[in-house]
């Protein structure tokens, strides 16, 4: 029934309601044409930063991108909403073809170099970091200078929702990687092996 209402209230709108209505229409358009077109740009801008673009590159909203040193995506390549990309002076980021990045991942080679494969899946919420804050006890965390360690992730790498992968891990071709699990250097992975848990640790292998 109140629905009902609601559509015979809108069908029999004073003059004054239609009027006001009218006149405020042009300017509901005019404001969601310039929210897209300004999505487009920032969009536009962004992508502008990295230093190689392969074709039919896909990505969603709210892309942040800071390149000092060098940022490479490949072909076919699917972004998704809110993600980041860091490149400092020296550092190196590199997208293989037709791989996908989902939302609210961040990928953070600082001055060191993140290197992802052709065909890699990543969860949403993942974050890659190749560089880490030092930890001596004779000098605040924040004063002490990065430790910048190469992340290597193969062809064929699937890592789920919520994980981390820190500085200096390696995950060979066909590696698949649980939920919010904690990937760091110690773990040495082997081809087509599934790893979870945090720390992650082996699970079992891949079979055909």
């Amino acid at each position: 029934m109140q629905e009902i209402k609601k559509i015979k209230k809108e069908f029999f709108l004073s003059k004054r309601e239609k009027l006001f209505y009218y006149l405020l229409l042009p300017l509901i358009l005019v404001f969601k044409i310039n929210k897209k077109l300004n999505t487009f740009l920032q969009k536009i801008n962004e992508i502008k930063k990295v230093t190689k673009t392969g074709k039919n590159l896909i990505c969603g909203n709210n892309l942040q991108i800071f390149n000092k040193g060098m940022i490479r995506i490949g072909d076919n390549v699917q972004m998704g909403n809110n993600i980041k990309l860091i490149a400092y002076a020296k550092g190196k980021i590199s997208i293989g073809n037709n791989s996908v990045i989902s939302d609210g991942c961040f990928i953070i080679a600082g001055s060191s170099h993140i290197e992802i494969g052709n065909d890699c899946l990543i969860g949403e919420y993942t974050s890659i970091r190749a560089s880490n804050h030092g930890t001596s006890s004779e000098l605040k965390i924040r004063s002490q200078s990065n430790i910048n360690k190469k992340v290597t992730i193969g062809n064929d790498v699937w890592i789920g929702r919520g994980c981390a992968i820190a500085a200096g891990s390696t995950l060979k071709f066909g590696v698949v990687i649980g939920a919010n699990s904690f990937v760091g250097p110690r773990l040495k992975t082997k081809e087509n092996s599934i790893y979870g848990g945090n720390p992650a640790h082996f699970l079992k292998a891949r079979f055909l």
